[in-house]
């Protein structure tokens, strides 16, 4: 899962400001796509953002890595550690 809320902290240079947005959301099973509103404001850049459901009333504190790829987002996923080789 790609974080574009990233790269608009990172253009604007605000941190701690709520930014909504409107989105394409898709749920499964149904896979039937809705606008929705989100907002984000980041914790620490390029590591930590607060997710805003607007829509459904849910807020998490979501961890990405160096890409931008969301490492951990409580109550839906945790991404597995790279296999050493």
């Amino acid at each position: 899962m790609g974080f574009g809320g990233r790269r608009r902290h990172r253009a604007s240079g605000l941190r701690r400001e709520r930014r909504p947005i409107e989105v394409a959301y898709i749920a499964a099973p149904g896979l039937e796509p809705k606008r929705v509103e989100q907002a984000y404001v980041c914790i620490e850049p390029d590591r930590e953002y607060r997710y805003e459901g607007i829509f459904r009333d849910f807020t998490a504190n979501l961890r990405v890595d160096e890409d931008g790829l969301v490492i951990d987002y409580p109550t839906l996923f945790r991404r597995l550690p790279s296999p050493t080789r």
